[in-house]
């Protein structure tokens, strides 16, 4: 009986260490995307971590739909790259996202040691 409770403890520390999150700690980001001011449709956005800054550590990608995105697992702490994909939403022949609205915009983001929400304006007309 007592090697059978001692196995049974020894299995279920064996399942916590397994489900613990591995991995920098992530913090939720969140926010919206607009292009020349308005919402983009349709989009997505690439975070990477600047390492020409310091940054380091996984990126993430989040699709944007009427201008807000969610980072699933979120982003570590430090300084960033976002690249900004959008279109209009207006779909044709097989690409159902539509037409570009712009070029690919980068820009730089410091993400802080806690959630966050993030607004990125892609500006002008950048075709």
């Amino acid at each position: 009986m007592l090697r059978a409770r001692a196995i049974l403890l020894t299995a279920l520390v064996g399942l916590a260490l397994g489900c613990s999150e591995s991995g920098p700690h992530r913090f939720k980001v969140t926010g919206k995307a607009t292009f020349d001011g308005n919402v983009i449709p349709v989009g997505e956005i690439r975070f990477r971590p600047d390492t020409e800054k310091g940054g380091s550590g996984p990126g993430s990608v989040a699709k944007i739909q009427d201008g807000a995105f969610t980072m699933g697992l979120g982003l570590v702490p430090g300084p960033h790259l976002a690249t900004i994909y959008g279109f209009d939403g207006v779909a044709f022949e097989d690409v159902s996202e539509g037409q570009p609205l712009f070029r690919p915009y980068t820009t730089s983001v410091d993400v802080p040691d806690e959630d966050i929400v993030i607004d990125i304006n892609v500006p002008g007309r950048m075709k």
